[in-house]
C-alpha cells in the first residue's frame, strides 16, 4: 500500500535528480517526511513535466528505498515493488510520455 501523503510534511525539492545513480535531466522530486516512533519516514514523489512517474519510500536512515510505485498510463498505480526505483524502467515512462507529448501537439 502506497504512503499518505497527507501524513506527511513536505521536506525538500530537487530537480534533474539521479536514479540509482543513473542522472536523470527534467526529473523533478519532492520529498515528504514524519516522525514514526523513533525513525522518520520518508516518501519521494518523481515527476517528469507534470506527470508523477513513481514514488519511493523508506526510512531515512536506510541506505535505500524500501518501497516503489510506479504510474501506469491510466493514472493508476502499481502495486508497490521492494527496493529502489528502476532507473531502466523509469527512462522508459519518461520516454513514453515524451513521445505522448510530442504526438499530442503535433
Amino acid at each position: 500500500m502506497r504512503p499518505d501523503l497527507a501524513l506527511y510534511r513536505p521536506h525538500r525539492e530537487a530537480f534533474d535528480v539521479t536514479v540509482e545513480g543513473v542522472p536523470v535531466p527534467g526529473l523533478h522530486a519532492t520529498y515528504y517526511s514524519r516522525p514514526d516512533s523513533a525513525r522518520v519516514a520518508t516518501v519521494g514523489v518523481y515527476r517528469f513535466g507534470a506527470s508523477e512517474i513513481f514514488m519511493a519510500w523508506g526510512y531515512a536512515d536506510e541506505a535505500h528505498c524500501r518501497w516503489t510505485a510506479y504510474r501506469q498510463p491510466d493514472g493508476s498505480w502499481t502495486d508497490p515493488h521492494p527496493g529502489c526505483p528502476d532507473p531502466t524502467l523509469t527512462l522508459s515512462l519518461i520516454m513514453e510520455l515524451t513521445v505522448v507529448s510530442t504526438a499530442c501537439r503535433g
